[in-house]
């Protein structure tokens, strides 16, 4: 294997978790139970606070989220198509 392949796998990788963390983010912010974050917002809990004005406003978080997974899965298959079928061709 030579060292442009291996980079390309190491960006697939890359690209892997960046789509895992923009899913996450958006399983994350819906399954947050509203009454708790309310509850630490209320003690001063500064992630709280944040988590609650997205909560308010769902729209735009879910827009950016969906606009970080569709550009990260392009890039994915783009790379990942090139990248596997010089792999496969022998």
């Amino acid at each position: 294997m030579d060292w442009i392949l291996i980079g390309k796998l190491f960006l697939i990788l890359f690209l892997v978790v960046g789509n895992a963390f923009f899913v996450a983010s958006e399983i994350a912010l819906t399954s947050a139970r509203r009454s708790r974050i309310k509850q630490l917002a209320s003690t001063g809990n500064k992630s709280a606070k944040i988590v609650q004005v997205l909560h308010n406003e769902p729209e735009r978080f879910y827009s950016v989220t969906q606009i970080g997974i569709t550009l990260v899965s392009l890039g994915l298959g783009a790379i990942g198509m090139v990248t596997l079928t010089q792999i496969m061709d022998p």
